[in-house]
């Protein structure tokens, strides 16, 4: 698997800092009415790390919209990886690691790499547009 870039695995980081525990999650919305708030949670807990899912979200006739949201593998030491993106309004859902039993089953090489690609820019964007303070070292 393809991990985010060092300066993308920083911003997770500080987004995750001090989840450890399934449905703990924040929102992060430093700049309202300008840019989407961040949602961050805590999703579950494979043999390999934490799943954390990082987003931005909407409602359409009263649904909730992911706009989009990213799934990650963050490891302790190793790096966070995408495993899945999802943009609701584009009718977008794509997995790229899946898992049996906590561990991995079944890997899409080509589509993760994309995903890596796409959380490199989006964490970016997401450390510009809420004005975030990154502690560590990128």
């Amino acid at each position: 698997m393809k991990a985010i870039s060092k300066r993308a695995d920083a911003v997770l980081r500080d987004l995750i800092e001090g989840m450890t525990e399934c449905g703990q999650y924040c929102d992060i919305d430093n700049a309202p009415e300008v840019f989407m708030a961040v949602h961050v949670e805590c999703i579950t807990v494979v043999d390999l790390g934490w799943i954390y899912s990082v987003g931005h979200y909407s409602e359409q006739n009263g649904d909730l919209m992911a706009d989009p949201e990213i799934v990650f593998l963050v490891t302790k030491n190793q790096g966070s990886y995408p495993i899945e993106v999802r943009m609701d309004y584009a009718g977008v859902r794509r997995e790229s690691v899946f898992f049996d039993g906590g561990k991995i089953k079944s890997f899409a090489p080509n589509v993760q790499a994309d995903q890596v690609k796409f959380a490199n820019l989006l964490l970016g964007n997401i450390k510009k547009q809420q004005g975030l303070k990154i502690k560590k070292s990128a």
